[in-house]
């Protein structure tokens, strides 16, 4: 027997500012039901379609078809059904029967750090175009110059030696029809570190993130070089932190020095838990932290020092050699829960 094609009707249109507004009104005085309908916006990393500008409105996809990741930065048209909404974060809840993509280009970052000891980085271009890549940076051996679709730009160099300053190579993307992309590759300085050096290991054990309740809870932790403020998930044999839903990361109160050295290793249970491509962030800041709420304001979050992505249990940990002189150090989640085994942070003294 063949399987017929569901006739979903015509989809009732919410993609003007006025029609958008009136459903979600509705839809937040709970008078709606199920309904097929037509959306458009501008898709973010956390799968949600901005609505038209002046909105206040968003749509967050649930039980999506496939992965619709690599149209972030897309203005697309989704057809779907509409089942539920959240009125303390005015979000209508669909489940998407089709997407439609303007044409579009745009990387999956801006910006790429490397140590002094890398020769090789790359990044990822997100289109549905032929797309081009240029860079006029004297020392870079190779990179890929074209693309179509999805595709990553590899990049080769040698070792770095210098210990004065970071090398920046900017990459254009550009594609018929849309504005240009750039990516920045910086390489690190050398290190060198004239003091001693010390290191503190963060985990669920010796935090006493394990002996706390479940739920999110504040906590504190002390060692010999530092005390550290974090907010995290409790009752669990690890690191769980999430985004700006909790607030959560963990921050250096005191200083145990200058900050040269970020290493953290995720859980193996991070694959059974689909984290994958979720980021880590980690900021520097001159000024002591008070509590893992600074890290979601633009005034005391301090610098982004860098970033660390867990792909697959290939690769567990990820470290990070620092070259600027911060005293004090935050971590949270760019988007989404986290699950760290443990964090270790190296001060030279």
């Amino acid at each position: 027997d063949s399987e017929e094609t569901p006739a979903h009707g015509t989809p009732l249109d919410l993609t003007t500012l006025e029609n958008m507004n009136a459903f979600s009104a509705l839809a937040d005085n709970g008078i709606l039901t199920v309904q097929y309908v037509k959306v458009k916006g501008t898709f973010d990393e956390g799968h949600k379609v901005l609505q038209p500008e002046g909105s206040d409105y968003a749509v967050q996809l649930y039980n999506a078809i496939g992965s619709f990741t690599d149209y972030n930065g897309a203005v697309v048209t989704i057809e779907g059904y509409y089942y539920n909404y959240y009125s303390d974060s005015k979000t209508i809840c669909l489940m998407p029967v089709s997407i439609v993509a303007e044409p579009y280009v745009s990387a999956a970052v801006k910006n790429v750090d490397v140590q002094a000891t890398a020769t090789s980085a790359k990044f990822t271009v997100k289109s549905n175009l032929d797309w081009t890549v240029k860079t006029d940076a004297d020392w870079i051996k190779t990179y890929t110059q074209s693309g179509k679709n999805i595709g990553a730009v590899e990049i080769t160099f040698d070792e770095y030696t210098s210990t004065e300053a970071d090398r920046t190579a900017t990459f254009v993307v550009s594609a018929e029809g849309q504005e240009d992309v750039t990516v920045t590759l910086t390489q690190k300085k050398v290190v060198v570190m004239t003091g001693d050096a010390a290191t503190d290991i963060i985990n669920a054990a010796n935090a006493g993130v394990a002996d706390l309740t479940g739920g999110y809870k504040e906590w504190t932790y002390t060692t010999d070089n530092a005390s550290y403020a974090g907010q995290s998930n409790g009752a669990v044999e690890f690191i769980q932190i999430r985004s700006d839903k909790n607030n959560s990361g963990i921050v250096s109160t005191t200083s145990g020095g200058k900050l040269r050295k970020v290493k953290l290793t995720f859980t193996s249970e991070s694959v059974k838990k689909n984290t994958a491509n979720r980021v880590v962030e980690v900021y520097g800041s001159h000024t002591a932290y008070t509590d893992p709420t600074e890290l979601y304001n633009d005034d005391t979050k301090g610098t982004l020092i860098t970033s660390f992505t867990y792909v697959s249990n290939d690769t567990l940990t990820y470290e990070f050699a620092v070259s600027d002189d911060y005293e004090f150090v935050g971590l949270r989640s760019k988007d989404g829960a986290i699950y760290l085994e443990d964090i270790q942070i190296t001060w030279e003294k």
